[in-house]
């Protein structure tokens, strides 16, 4: 009979679960956990800085509290933390199972990438003229207004405070002028939407980064508004980090630094008799008899207002000082939270500025809300939004700086009673110069000379002194504007992204004016002006974007549509002869002023203008010395007549870094050498509208020879046509 050999099945199985025991304790017992806490330079938490084990896909990212738990094979396990904008560090896991790292920040990586028309792209490789400004600080300057605060902060950018009132936009030039006949203003662009009212509606503390497109290679892609620069505006944005509140504010005063000398009307006659004296001294005059030469070149009218400052005994008046405070005051508060993780990222913030003039009855207060939200919805597909509402209010005086200037210091604010009984108004009404017309009026001048002046004019002017128009005139503006844009990001491959960004700006203003009787000229009557203006413009950009890197090339495709409707809406209402001067309401009003050639009256319009336009863009770099770009944008507008819609708006340049040849290593008092040259076309399309059609409008027509007469048969001024035919309107480039 055969033996039987044959292990029985269970001992077999029983052998096989005890290697498996023992193979899984050996590995459990090689593992080891690590945790710890990982912060920036400033000790904070960073929330979602990657954590991997090198040579391995194990890996775990940082929480809210920067703090993280993972597994390694064995305490030699080198772990590797990597975040955005930080250098990237190793570390050994060790034996004790806690492992603390602090990143630093990488300048490289911070300061490298600058932003450009529709994108970004590294500083080193840029081969246009574009001027930077990071938001270090920039929110601690005491101004209300974005535009205000970029004075003197960039190369080739020109910011003049043109108007002393509060709130006022400067005037901005990006290396000149930019056009011809049609406006020199830049391109503002902020958040990549074109905004039409420039930077009013940016809060300094919002601003991430400021670029300044000054030469027309770089601003080419913006084509048909890119003749004065275009200046970009990043708002910030959310990080991921630990939530992060932020509040600051700033309070204080202002006052005048200098402000010019203005002549009394003694010390202005004493100048013209010095000029007398010396001109006697002329030796060009010799041979001339000297009651043929008129030395003096005072006016009776000029002696007139000597006689009367002496005669009214009181001390000149300073019209520059009654239009100015002695102190102005300005003053901020902004409050924002930001933070986020690796699937979201959020900023919010709200802000109010502010300011008193120096001028009287100038004041403005704007108020600011920002929201962004950057939302990871797949690993391919990004959505953000952006919104932000703000609301301004500005307080004119009734006139400007330059009324206080030119007025005389011999014309008193009101009468007293010297001035009554010489002009026979009442004491304590305004004193205006038509009061002092025709006056006649005998006294000692300069010199010890008797003056006897009758029927002079002293100051011939139809407008009342400013301080009475201020104090019988108010104006006020309220503007409540709405940016408001998304966009979507799908990533096709690592190399190809297509970008949608789809907006809308919305701006209406009340513009309300309100005049006494004879606020501005004596016998005009009281008078309400309310002006309603709407804007509207909406935007979509489409744009698909390739990138690549390979032995040393670097590559970089841009193709994109874009088109934007603008519509705007005007209605302007003047009401006058309101019984009560203090009930000033369009239902009180006894009669409406209507629109005609010689008066802005009553009066309302409404047009709208589109814009398509496609652009391309290559930029090619090879081992990071050999820089090369060009550009295309075909612009087409409804501004233009039919064949002239289209135009092109080609750019192209060169770049070389000689600092980075082998040649120039050895120099160390160089850092940084590139040599660009370029060429690109810009154009100006801010021209009216209709500008190409056959317009008809209204104008007062002429009878008679010579200049004219009106016959009195007609009850009002004829009319006539007047039709403007300008068909050959062509772009500015």
């Amino acid at each position: 009979m055969k033996k039987n050999t044959d292990k029985p099945q269970w001992i077999s199985r029983l052998m096989l679960v005890l290697v498996v025991i023992f193979t899984s304790l050996t590995v459990l017992e090689a593992q080891v956990k690590v945790s710890g806490k990982v912060t920036d330079s400033n000790n904070e938490p960073l929330i979602g800085v990657n954590i991997t084990v090198s040579g391995t896909k194990t890996g775990t990212i940082t929480d809210f509290n920067g703090a993280y738990v993972l597994e390694v094979p064995d305490s030699k396990s080198v772990l590797v933390f990597s975040y955005i904008g930080y250098k990237t560090v190793l570390k050994d896991a060790g034996t004790t199972g806690v492992v603390n790292v602090t990143l630093i920040e990488d300048a490289l990586q911070i300061e490298d990438v600058v932003v450009v028309a529709y994108g970004t792209q590294k500083k080193s490789h840029l081969t246009g003229a574009i001027a930077s400004l990071k938001s270090e600080r920039l929110d601690e300057i005491p101004v209300a207004r974005l535009d205000q605060a970029l004075q003197g902060k960039l190369a080739g950018v020109q910011v003049l405070n043109t108007n002393p009132e509060a709130g006022e936009a400067p005037q901005i030039r990006v290396r000149g002028m930019g056009s011809i006949s049609a406006a020199s203003d830049p391109l503002v662009v902020v958040d990549g939407f074109p905004v039409p009212e420039g930077l009013s509606m940016v809060s300094m503390n919002d601003v991430e980064s400021i670029e300044v497109l000054k030469d027309a290679a770089s601003s080419a892609l913006y084509g048909s508004r890119a003749a004065g620069g275009v200046i970009m505006v990043t708002t910030k944005s959310g990080s991921i980090k630990k939530p992060k509140y932020t509040f600051k504010m700033y309070s204080g005063v202002r006052t005048a630094l200098k402000l010019p000398e203005i002549h009394t009307t003694e010390s202005y006659l004493g100048m013209l008799y010095n000029e007398a004296e010396m001109r006697k001294l002329d030796p060009a005059i010799n041979g001339v008899a000297a009651e043929t030469m008129a030395f003096n070149r005072a006016t009776d009218h000029e002696r007139a207002t000597l006689l009367l400052q002496r005669y009214f005994v009181d001390q000149p008046t300073d019209w520059l000082q009654e239009g100015l405070r002695t102190f102005g005051s300005n003053q901020s508060y902004q409050l924002s939270a930001s933070g986020g993780d690796k699937n979201m990222r959020y900023y919010v913030s709200g802000s109010y500025a502010g300011e008193e003039g120096i001028m009287k009855n100038s004041t403005y207060d704007k108020y600011n809300f920002r929201a962004k939200a950057d939302i990871k919805l797949s690993n391919k597909v990004t959505l953000g939004l952006n919104l932000s509402p703000t609301f301004t209010r500005q307080e004119r005086p009734g006139t400007d700086l330059t009324d206080y200037m030119r007025f005389p210091s011999w014309i008193p604010i009101r009468h007293n009673a010297a001035t009554a009984a010489l002009t026979g108004k009442v004491a304590g009404d305004y004193a205006q110069p038509a009061d002092f017309n025709g006056i006649s009026i005998s006294g000692e001048g300069l010199n010890g000379e008797i003056w006897h002046l009758s029927g002079v004019n002293p100051f011939s002017s139809s407008n009342n002194n400013p301080v009475s128009i201020r104090e019988r005139t108010s104006i006020f503006t309220d503007q409540y504007k709405l940016q408001a844009s998304t966009y979507l990001t799908i990533d096709f491959t690592p190399n190809l992204q297509f970008k949608t960004s789809n907006g809308v700006y919305f701006s209406y203003k009340e513009y309300n004016k309100k005049e006494q009787t004879s606020a501005n000229k004596q016998g005009n009557p009281n008078m309400l002006t309310r002006q309603l203006t709407m804007n509207t413009e909406l935007l979509s950009e489409n744009m698909l974007t390739y990138k690549n890197n390979w032995g040393g090339h670097e590559l970089e495709g841009l193709l994109g549509f874009t088109a934007q409707k603008s519509t705007n809406k005007l209605n302007t209402i003047i009401g006058t002869k309101f019984p009560d001067e203090n009930i000033l309401s369009f239902n009180m009003a006894s009669e409406l002023v209507l629109n005609s050639p010689s008066i802005s009256g009553t009066t309302s319009y409404y047009y709208s203008d589109a814009l398509a336009s496609f652009i391309g863009r290559v930029n090619y770099a090879y081992l990071g010395k050999y820089l090369f770009s060009v550009s295309m944008r075909a612009d087409g507008s409804s501004l233009f007549a039919e064949g002239r819609k289209w135009d092109y708006f080609p750019a192209g340049s060169l770049g070389w870094r000689p600092s980075e040849e082998e040649f120039m290593k050895g120099l160390d008092w160089l850092s940084n050498l590139k040599v660009r040259v370029s060429y690109g076309v810009t154009g100006n399309n801010d021209i009216p509208q209709y500008a190409y059609m056959n317009l008809i409008s209204t104008n007062n027509y002429v009878l008679g020879v010579g200049t004219g007469s009106w016959y009195k048969v007609w009850p009002r001024p004829i009319r006539r046509l007047v039709i403007r035919i300008l068909p050959g309107r062509n772009w500015e480039s």
